[in-house]
């Protein structure tokens, strides 16, 4: 998938690149939390105390921003791959509206092709119809006129 460029692409379906972006790898934990003599409760000094709230907050700060990465990650991950199935769906869709416009069309031409069949052997039969009778209207006139013809002579 990846290029030999550095840059991460993907062929699509219809022949384009697409970036894929690289994902950071999440963080490691952090370490865990230290513990002194203060949590033990033998010793009353305030400056262990007060180190050991400090080291406890920095390690919660440290698993807040471990987590939020972790978070983000994965968000982008996902979106990523939303993405992909979208487009794939699109694509699907697309060619399944494709298939049935063909299909409609290839409906409408054959309908056509009846239509056109049924048209003309309508048109052909009162063709035949309007020629036979202008064909007797013809005989029937060109017989008087023989008639007035022979008749006058």
């Amino acid at each position: 998938m990846a290029s030999s460029s550095g840059d991460a692409t993907e062929w699509d379906s219809d022949g384009s690149f697409e970036y894929v972006p690289k994902f950071p790898k999440s963080p490691p934990p952090p370490l865990p939390l230290p513990t002194s003599s203060a949590s033990e409760g033998d010793s009353d000094d305030p400056a262990v105390e007060i180190n050991d709230i400090n080291n406890k907050l920095a390690h919660n700060s440290s698993m807040v921003h471990y987590w939020t990465e972790k978070c983000v990650g994965a968000e982008r991950k996902l979106a990523y791959v939303t993405r992909q199935v979208n487009k794939a769906h699109y694509r699907r869709e697309k060619h399944r509206l494709r298939a049935k416009r063909r299909k409609w069309l290839a409906e409408d031409l054959q309908m056509t092709e009846e239509d056109l069949m049924f048209e003309t052997t309508t048109i052909h039969k009162g063709g035949n119809m309007h020629c036979q009778a202008m064909h007797a209207a013809f005989k029937e006139g060109f017989e008087k006129f023989r008639r007035i013809v022979a008749d006058a002579h």
